[in-house]
């Protein structure tokens, strides 16, 4: 049977998703400029009128929760053996696993395009705003530190027989990126085209996995 020092191992279950999405964008206002129908019954202008501008993007998603970080060994820990080993005595040290990040949030809805301006009829509108990027996902948790433990063994204490084992803590896995925003919708008018959905969100950072320092015999 060994003798274990460990940090605490987090959750392998990232954070819950953000579920929050940001507003939609505000539709452009009024209409596009109108014909210019002036001159005389001969001599009727009947300029076009101007086709609506493209709505606004989206807003960015939230970015994704962080995982929480492994745990460290604790400080200043020490293992005495004072008594004859049969065989061998196992020493397993290891630092706490990190979570991984949570997924972020999905990105807004991008604005309506604007109306169409008039003439002797209506003109092309304006398409659909882009939906909003993805939030970027949430950070890995580190692992957790290896600190030192010092082991005081008894001077009749074969220091041989002493098998240590460390195992490194490792990081949480990133965070996904959130998804796409929906697109925006076209103005009134002709042709209007819907806009395009947003980008996913970027994978979120990991911190490091932890440090190792090796452990410390000391023969008593």
């Amino acid at each position: 049977m060994a003798y274990i020092v460990a940090g605490t191992d987090r959750s392998p279950i990232p954070p819950d998703p953000i579920t929050f999405v940001p507003g939609t964008m505000p539709k452009i206002g009024g209409r596009a400029g109108d014909a210019n129908d002036g001159g005389a019954l001969w001599w009727d202008h009947d300029d076009p009128g101007q086709p609506g501008a493209q709505g606004l993007q989206g807003l960015q998603g939230w970015s994704g929760q962080d995982g929480e970080r492994g745990g460290d060994t604790p400080l200043g820990a020490l293992i005495i053996i004072n008594q004859a080993i049969n065989g061998s005595f196992p020493i397993l040290i290891s630092g706490g696993h990190g979570q991984p990040g949570g997924q972020g949030g999905r990105g807004g809805p991008g604005g309506d395009g604007q109306d169409g301006g008039n003439s002797d009829d209506e003109q092309p509108a304006g398409a659909g705003g882009t939906g909003g990027k993805g939030g970027t996902g949430g950070k890995g948790g580190g692992g957790g530190n290896i600190y030192e433990v010092d082991i005081l063994i008894g001077s009749t204490v074969e220091v041989s027989l002493v098998d240590i084992t460390y195992t490194q803590g490792i990081q949480g896995d990133k965070g996904q990126g959130g998804q796409p925003g929906f697109p925006g919708n076209p103005g009134n008018g002709p042709g209007g085209m819907a806009g395009l959905p947003g980008d996913w969100g970027d994978w979120g950072p990991q911190d490091p996995n932890g440090i190792v320092t090796p452990a410390k015999i000391i023969v008593g």
